[in-house]
């Protein structure tokens, strides 16, 4: 029922409104249309405005304004399609095309001289829901909606099933796992280097093998970041990951009805996956440029061994990457932590005086070892900072205060574990 104090107002305004001429004429009967709508509650108003842009706006982008002779022709066009008598119609404010769906602007619709903002998503929530995680529609050149299918590369399906352009920043979250990905071809690389080097202290030509890997990552990580949408800056466009099923649209291509498959694989990480592959790809084309030539003129003979062994492990990289992106993207940081810990265990097993003093000494006194240790601390604190940042804690400065923690727990517990002080009862 409605509220007397509405239906004067209603009245007073239709009565106002028909004293007027001409063109005013086709403006009253759509301003009597909105009327309809004011006993009703918000709820009903934003379905009616929803059915107005769903079956309207969209099935005819065409058109260019809702004034004058034209708004009449819409009005009577827009009747047939809601089936609805009398119309509960609304009348949009300003012209709407397909830029304005694509620049995801809002809806202004008029009620009476009072105008409410309906955003896209609510004026979209009339489409039948695409089955399926992934699945969505895009709006096609014509200005229809294509069927449910894998969205294009850059955007991904919204909550009504529409393909929606991904323009979110990446969290800090999403930095370190890309500073991670990064970092682990790195050490691999100094690894392989170290390894065939086969030198007790840092030579020079092992320096500069070490300098050239180094090179190599950081070339290949900001080539990468130039090459991503947008183009030629170090900003990156991205769709966030919500869930660990992001990561996998291969295994969510739904089937309805248990009948035909509908394909909608996708990066719905965009661009966070195959970054990864380019930054590979760029890693390893950049090392065979100028690794040859420095470890031709540093190490003739063991060089050239760090070079096979990259292009061992990339491969395997990208394999790993393909197969447990996902799995890698939230557990990098324990991963980090956990593999420092053990690295760091197993450098200071290698020494021969397992004395406190003796690992407290060769520290501070061998260049090599600090250099070691230093850059285990570094990867321990990466690893906490990321983990912080995973659990929504904030990175606070006392948290620097537990980095030398592994290395002073062997320190302090190696005596424990001497075997040959081991006495069976």
């Amino acid at each position: 029922m409605e509220r007397p104090g509405v239906e004067v107002k209603r009245q007073e305004q239709v009565q106002e409104k028909k004293e007027r001429s001409g063109e005013d004429k086709v403006n009253d009967t759509a301003y009597c249309k909105v009327d309809a709508c004011i006993s009703h509650n918000r709820s009903s108003l934003e379905r009616a405005a929803s059915l107005w842009v769903t079956t309207y706006c969209f099935q005819a982008p065409s058109y260019e304004n809702s004034s004058g002779s034209s708004l009449n022709r819409d009005l009577s066009d827009i009747r047939v399609l809601s089936n609805l008598d009398p119309a509960p119609l609304i009348v949009v404010s300003r012209a709407l095309t397909i830029t304005d769906f694509r620049e995801n602007y809002y809806f202004g619709i008029m009620q009476s001289d009072n105008a409410i903002s309906l955003p896209k998503a609510n004026a979209l929530n009339l489409f039948t829901r695409c089955p399926g995680l992934y699945c969505g529609r895009d709006l096609l050149p014509d200005g229809n909606w294509s069927d449910c299918s894998a969205c294009p590369r850059g955007f991904r399906a919204n909550a009504s099933s529409i393909c929606v352009p991904c323009d979110d920043e990446p969290m800090l979250y999403d930095w370190l796992y890309l500073g991670f990905m990064a970092l682990l071809a790195l050490v691999l690389h100094w690894f392989c280097i170290d390894m065939v080097a086969m030198r007790r202290n840092i030579p020079k030509e092992v320096i500069a093998l070490h300098l050239s890997a180094l090179f190599e990552v950081v070339a290949a990580s900001l080539i990468t970041l130039q090459l991503t949408d947008p183009i030629g800056t170090f900003e990156i466009r991205s769709c966030r990951a919500t869930k660990l099923s992001d990561w996998y649209t291969l295994l969510h291509n739904p089937s309805p009805n248990y009948e035909e498959t509908l394909h909608c694989t996708q990066e719905a990480v965009y661009p966070l996956y195959t970054m990864v592959f380019v930054f590979y790809a760029l890693g390893t084309a950049i090392m065979l440029l100028i690794r040859p030539m420095i470890a031709k003129t540093c190490l003739p003979m063991q060089g050239k061994f760090s070079i096979y062994a990259a292009l061992y492990f990339y491969p395997i990289l990208a394999l790993l990457h393909a197969v447990g992106s996902g799995l890698i993207y939230y557990s990098f940081p324990y991963i980090t932590i956990t593999l420092s810990v053990l690295s760091n265990a197993a450098h200071f097993s290698f020494k021969l005086n397992q004395s406190m003093k003796a690992l407290l000494l060769s520290c501070v006194s061998d260049m090599k070892n600090a250099i070691v240790i230093l850059g285990h601390w570094l990867f321990y604190g990466y690893g906490l900072m990321a983990a912080a940042t995973f659990r929504g804690l904030g990175i606070h400065p006392a948290m620097l205060t537990l980095v030398p923690l592994p290395a002073l727990f062997y320190i302090l517990t190696a005596k424990f574990t001497d075997p040959q002080k081991l006495h069976i009862q």
